[in-house]
Formats: structure tokens, sequence, C-alpha cells
């Protein structure tokens, strides 16, 4: 008792569980203590109750019990469908990595991703455990783990899983489909797992297109809002007839059937050690509902992704890429068209969105390639839940529409990932910022009652306020009021003060601690921040984003990554009114001299389409630069001397061989302010921006270079 004390008075008020716990309290589940069929009768007794739910999950992981391996005819059509696919293989170089034996350091990484006070499975051994025994474990388990890699089956005691049910808020508590299962699995097999996954996850982005991206290392779910966002704002402002659709998929990783998730990994490429390792972990798996006042009756899993297993994201990624791909490949399937690419889908896990031109001649066949892929893997749609926003469609080929996909349609908006999309981007601020903003406000309001600290309520501001508004900040391609963010960081300060006054400036709150602050987050900073990381990733590589991808065709024949480095005398004219765009530009013109982001001209200046060097102004001559690697004004000057002629005659680009363009882009070049600015040191933006990547931490880093800039002056105290 007194440890506990301790412990609480220690971890209160700080970004730890029992503040999480004070300001969030879960739910005060009361038992089951009645339970009915759909049709059935009431169950009242702890078994009877038991027993209901055990039919029910019977029932739902093994929903196809003629889809097996030896069912002939169903592994010939799905092995048909998946060819048809036209999916990219393993190479082979990348085959070793996924089936070398595995080390004791690997099972030590795996170890420490882990959290240490997670729930264990049905054999009772927590993360705390392995954690404090690792140095006795860990040899024993790199014993099992490679003896299971190498074609071992584990014993089926070990694949058993406790479920322990929650009540879906908001739905009848009585019926057995309203409960949530949590699937707890044994500690040992999720470091198996976790390893699998690992080695897989360095894979996944070759196997895996980049519309979709959950679950997929360096994607992020905003990227697919934001290219919805964009998509939505180019059907609407040209007139497209279109049609988009969030579907909303049953029970999706539950359903998923192991005959084609396996013959998908064998087309896939993967090296057969790897398969049998997987299918070793699906070889006999069992359940049992966890009902307090009864002995768990097992039941046979013969369908889904494992629930808690680590390497069911990956699994789940892939099993989901055949039924894209089709679409994808379908030409009968009209996408929304933009300079000769075509977006068709996009996905975050079992989130899947579909935009579609001509509806009335794509939407039947989008659903017939939902009904083979349905057939053969256990997907299935669930329309009383999916939504539909049409745009430019008549009401008679709405009814018509409906016929075929009888889905709630909107004439507004759209929910996918948890944001509202609309055409119109003040509806769009309407429906997701007011809700957003007056929520929290109420929760800081509620949140004071709490015997907090001055600190705590700090953190507390950190743990849950901030992480809310920031996907926000990021999946809104929109601009966001400076007032609502004010009155936002107001309502934040008399919640810190208790309403009482100020005794420490807010330049001061807003230091980081290692400058004499206290960390207190600058909401607008923040939003800044979140938006000039979006520019960032305007400098990846084409065919990385998709959505970064739409938004260079949205401006072509210019570049946004180009475009932004010019002086505004020196810019062609925008040709694009996308929201998300404008949004960007205009922060970045406000920011980048204002914040030293980047100096006047940049050394990362384009050559091309810039109006001072009209060799490479016209797009057809930029591709050319482009392709030279020579298109920026740092690229000018390598090792500090002008580029040898030599150089460009390597790139075999025949239009910058001969001696002409040569002598033109060196006497550009020797002008004083570009050559000033080829050779200038690159600002610490500038630098984010050159690696051609979207790192990790990256808000976070350009926060505190946006906060580093505020006047702070030597603290007194």
């Amino acid at each position: 008792m007194l440890w506990s004390k301790q412990r609480y008075y220690d971890r209160s008020n700080k970004m730890d569980s029992p503040m999480a716990r004070l300001i969030n309290p879960r739910s005060q589940f009361s038992p089951i203590t009645v339970i009915r069929d759909r049709d059935g009768p009431s169950h009242k007794t702890p078994q009877a109750i038991r027993d209901a739910f055990t039919k029910y999950y019977t029932a739902l992981y093994d929903h196809s019990p003629d889809h097996t391996h030896t069912n002939r005819v169903l592994m010939q059509e799905i092995d048909s469908y998946l060819t048809g696919a036209s999916l990219p293989r393993l190479p082979e170089s990348s085959m070793e990595t996924l089936i070398d034996a595995i080390t004791e350091e690997e099972i030590g990484k795996a170890l420490g991703y882990m959290k240490p006070h997670k729930a264990p499975g049905p054999d009772g051994f927590t993360y705390h455990f392995y954690k404090s025994f690792a140095a006795e474990l860990i040899p024993r388990l790199l014993h099992a783990f490679n003896d299971m890699l190498t074609g071992g089956i584990p014993p089926p005691e070990s694949l058993m899983a406790s479920i322990v049910l929650l009540p879906k808020p908001g739905r009848d508590p009585q019926l057995v489909e309203n409960y949530r299962p949590i699937s707890l699995i044994n500690t040992d097999l999720k470091l198996f797992t976790k390893i699998l996954s690992l080695r897989l996850d360095k894979l996944l982005g070759s196997l895996i297109h980049p519309d979709q991206v959950g679950f997929i290392p360096n994607r992020q779910a905003f990227e697919n809002t934001r290219k919805t966002a964009d998509l939505i704002w180019y059907a609407s402002a040209h007139k497209v007839p279109s049609l988009f659709i969030s579907l909303d998929a049953e029970k999706a990783f539950d359903r998923a059937e192991w005959p084609f998730l396996f013959s998908l990994l064998e087309h896939l490429g993967f090296p057969s050690a790897y398969v049998a390792a997987v299918q070793a972990l699906y070889s006999s798996p069992s359940a049992q509902v966890v009902i307090p006042g009864t002995e768990g009756t097992p039941f046979n899993i013969r369908n889904g992704t494992r629930q808690g297993c680590p390497l069911s994201p990956a699994l789940f990624a892939l099993f989901l890429e055949p039924l894209l791909q089709h679409i994808r490949l379908d030409s009968s399937i009209r996408g929304i068209l933009i300079q000769g690419n075509e977006y068709k889908v996009s996905a975050y896990a079992d989130d899947v969105l579909i935009s579609i031109s001509q509806p009335l001649s794509s939407l039947p066949n989008v659903l017939r390639i939902l009904s083979d892929f349905a057939r053969l893997s256990g997907y299935k749609i669930n329309m009383d839940k999916s939504e539909a926003i049409p745009i430019h469609m008549g009401e008679g080929d709405m009814s018509f529409l409906r016929s075929y996909f009888p889905v709630a349609a909107s004439l507004t908006s759209i929910k996918y990932l948890g944001i509202h999309l609309s055409t119109d981007p003040g509806l769009m601020y309407d429906v997701n910022y007011a809700p957003l903003l007056s929520r929290i406000k109420r929760d800081l309001e509620n949140w004071d009652k709490y015997a907090i600290s001055w600190m705590g309520r700090i953190y507390c501001v950190k743990m849950t306020v901030l992480p809310r508004l920031l996907y926000f900040f990021q999946a809104l391609p929109i601009a966001i009021s400076p007032e609502d963010l004010h009155r936002l960081q107001r309502a934040i300060d008399k919640f810190i003060w208790r309403g009482k006054r100020h005794r420490i400036s807010r330049a001061t709150l807003y230091r980081p601690k290692d400058a004499g602050g206290l960390g207190l987050p600058c909401l607008l900073s923040y939003y800044y921040a979140a938006q000039l990381a979006q520019i960032v990733g305007w400098h990846t590589p084409p065919g990385r984003h998709r959505w970064v991808d739409l938004e260079r065709a949205l401006m072509f024949p210019d570049d946004p990554s180009l475009w932004i480095w010019l002086s505004k005398t020196h810019r062609t004219l925008l040709r694009t009114a996308c929201p998300a765009i404008v949004n960007s530009i205009r922060i970045w013109d406000k920011l980048a001299a204002k914040c030293d982001l980047s100096s006047f001209p940049s050394p990362l200046s384009p050559i091309i389409r810039n109006k001072a060097f009209l060799p490479a102004y016209s797009a057809k001559a930029g591709r050319g630069w482009m392709d030279s690697n020579i298109s920026r004004f740092h690229q000018l000057f390598p090792g500090g001397s002008f580029v040898a002629q030599a150089e460009l005659s390597a790139t075999g680009i025949t239009s910058l061989a001969s001696l002409l363009p040569y002598m033109q882009l060196k006497a550009f070049a020797s002008q004083p302010h570009v050559k000033a600015a080829a050779l200038s040191p690159l600002t610490p933006f500038e630098r984010l921006c050159k690696s051609s990547s979207y790192p990790k931490g990256l808000i976070s880093t350009l926060y505190r270079s946006l906060t580093c800039l505020l006047d702070w002056r030597e603290l007194t105290y």
C-alpha cells in the first residue's frame, strides 16, 4: 500500500497512465447479466451467456467451412484471381532477410518495443516478466523461435487466445454482436511475430502501392485525406460527374480467409520457409470467451488475422492489395484523371475509399470486383454503414445508382478516417474544427475540477489536447482561423492558471525545457509546423506519395517543390485554386523570410521554369535539365566550382550535350547573385527539403525551429 501511494504521488502529475485515467476515466462496465441472440431467447446464467458468445464467435471464425486448401476448385479460382492482379514480387536479394536465423539481438529489440504492463494471454506471463528475466529466457526463446522458422509447429496451448468483451458505446448491450472482442494471445508468440513483422516492414513499401497507407512504414493517414480532399475539389471545380464511396467492411480482419492469404504470400514471392512459419501460427489456433464465474470453452479459429498479433496489420495490408490492384487495372472503371494519372482508390487498413468518374458505367464494375474478391477472400461490405458523396450528378442518375448500391448518399460531406470531407472548404471547417474546438474547451472545463498541479496541467495539454489537434492540422488541408486558435489558447491558459492571473509570460512558457521554459504548446506554431511539414513532403521523389504526385499534376507544368523557391517576381502564374496548395503556399510566403526558413534567392532556387533563365523555361526543356540532375542553384557549383561540360555530356541528354546550352548555363551562373546563392549554406529547413524524405518527428523538429525564433531574453529567475 505504501509503495502504491508513493508510485501514484510520483507519477500522477506527469505524462503517464495515472493522469490519463484521472482525466479520461474508463467507463464503468457492468457485468453481463443477460444476453440474447438476434432472433432467439434471452440467456441469464453465466454458463448460458458464455455459450451464446461462444456460438457467435465460432460461427464468425469459421464462416466458410468449405473454403480450405483441399478445395481444388477454390484454389484454382484464387490462383487465377491473383495472377490477374499483376502483383509485384519480392526481389531475390530481399528473401534472405526474411528467413535468416533469428539472433538474440533481434529478440532483445522486439522485447524493447513491447510495453511491460500489457495484459497477458492465457499463460499469464507478461512482458514485464520476460524483460525481468531476459538474460535467462532469451537463449531459450532463440532455440524455440528458430525451430518455428525452420518448420517447427508450436504446441496448440501456445496458440490459445482469451477473448475479453467490451460493449460498443451506444449499442444494445443485450445483443452478442454489440460487443467488441479483445483477443489476448501469449507473449512468447507475440515476440516471435514481432520479429517476423520487423523483417517484413522493410519490404512492405515495395509490395504495396502508395494508395494504401495503413501500417506501412513512412506512410501516414493524412496522405489519403489530403489526396481525397484534393480530388473532391478537382471534381467539383472542373464539373466532373463523379462518386466518392467510403466502404465499411464488416469485421474485416476477422473474416480474412487463410487459403487466399497464404496463396497471396506465395504469389508475392515470399520464401517458402517464411510462408511456412506464418502458416504454423495458424495451424491450430483456438480461443475461449472470458465470462466471470465460468470456465472457458475453447473453440477453433479457421479464418481471420489474429487480433493482438504484431504481424496481423501487415498481413491484412497485403490481403487487401489484390482488391485495390484489380480496381486500378480495370479499364471499365474510370477514376479521376489528372495529367495522365488516374486516382481510383485510397486505403488505410479496412477503411477503403473509392473515387470514380462516369459513375453510371464505373459503379457496376466496382461492385463486380468487390463481389469476386468477397467470394474468394471472405471480405464483406456493410452497406448500412458505407457512405457516398455524388458530385455533379443529377437526381435521375442517383436513383439509378441507388438501385445498384444502396448506401447513404450525402450531398454535403463524407466521413473518411475521422475527417468530414466536403466540396465546400467553409463547410469542411464548420463540420470538423468547430466540434473539435468545442469538445476541447468542454474537456478543459471538466478537468479544472481535478487536483492537478501546475506542471501536471501543462502535461495534460501536451498529452491529450495536442495530439487531437495535430491530427486535424495534418489531415485537413484547409486554413484554420487564427482567432479560433487564439481563443483555444486562452482557454488553455485559463486551465493552467486555474482562472487566476498569469504569473509567467507566455513566451517563457513556450520555451523548450532545455531553454529554461516549460514547453507549453503554442497552437499556432504547431499549425504552421504541420503545414510546413507538407511542404517538405512536396520534395519527395515522384511515385512515393500519391498526394504529392496529385498536387504536382494540379500545378503542371510547374512543380510546387520548385515554384515556392522562386521570388514572387520570377514566379509563373499559379495555375490552380486547390485549397490545399493555396493554403500551403500562403503559409510559406508568410513564414519563409520572417522565420529565416530560407534566404532569397535560395540555394534551392530552380533554373527550371525560372523567368531569369529562358533556356529552361519551357516544360519540355525543363524535363531535360531535371533529368540531368542540374535543376537548382546549389547544383551548379559542385565542390565549389562550376559544373564541367563533361558532366552534362555524360547525362546522355542530347539537348544539353552541345556547347550552346552549357555556355548559356555558365553565363546565368556567373551572375553575382546567382553564384552567391548557389554557394550559400543551406538553412535547416532547406536541408530538410533537400533530403527528399519525410522523416519521423518532422513536425516536432519544425515546431522547435519556429519557437526558437522567438525573442527570448535571458531569464532572471
